[in-house]
């Protein structure tokens, strides 16, 4: 560990009006000054591991507790509780392991990523660019809500490079859902492009002739949808 130690430029002595009680010190020598009653209030068991007791307990006060993780990782999970916005933004590998590493932390996800809290929305953020990674993330830790919203930016992506590593990630019950929601919008767009087009009384724009050369345009223009997966069309 270096021996210069720094302060969080988020989390120190003049960020909040209340005083801190306790203080976190990372691996690469940053120190975090934090309310132990804030923390505490979602997850009351939150970083018991590394004292033995929960952080509003006496044992905590006066001291430095260490955490062996960066402090890009504990300044997600920080935020976290506290619900405040991360910035500058971490990069999204630093939230997926800030995240994954909850639980050893007492700090349950499905507490804290809840639709309204910042982290929630940052994660949701990084949809459009890595909608796998991000759908992934909310199977493994059982987010409903973010999968649901993560798997809107699946559409057009081929169901193909899913990994076996990431699959096992997913986990079966939401990679299931993926398949069949696939299938079931492929199912869908079949179904209204084989439909016939339905003739109407003729006009002097559309005679019956018109409507003829139309439908047979439309029967073999659609007719590849019978046979190809077309679901990353936007309609």
């Amino acid at each position: 560990m270096t021996n210069n130690i720094s302060i969080s430029s988020t989390l120190n002595p003049g960020v909040f009006d209340e005083i801190s009680d306790t203080v976190l010190l990372s691996s690469d020598s940053v120190l975090f000054y934090i309310h132990s009653a804030t923390v505490s209030r979602t997850q009351p068991n939150a970083f018991r591991r590394l004292v033995g007791v929960p952080l509003t307990d006496s044992a905590c006060r006066d001291r430095i507790i260490n955490i062996d993780e960066s402090s890009d990782l504990v300044t997600v999970l920080l935020h976290a509780l506290y619900d405040r916005p991360c910035n500058p933004v971490p990069s999204f590998d630093s939230i997926v392991t800030a995240v994954d590493k909850m639980r050893m932390y007492e700090i349950s996800p499905t507490v804290q990523l809840t639709p309204t809290s910042h982290l929630y929305k940052l994660i949701l953020s990084f949809a459009p660019v890595k909608p796998l990674e991000v759908y992934a993330l909310a199977g493994f830790h059982r987010l409903n809500e973010m999968a649901v919203e993560a798997s809107t930016h699946l559409i057009s992506h081929p169901l193909s490079a899913i990994t076996d590593a990431l699959a096992t990630r997913i986990g079966t019950t939401y990679l299931l859902r993926l398949f069949q929601w696939r299938l079931h919008r492929t199912s869908e767009m079949k179904r209204i492009f084989l439909t016939p087009l339905f003739p109407h009384p003729p006009t002097r724009q559309c005679s019956f002739e018109n409507q003829k050369l139309t439908a047979q345009l439309w029967a073999e223009v659609s007719a590849s949808f019978g046979y190809n997966d077309h679901t990353g069309l936007r309609l």
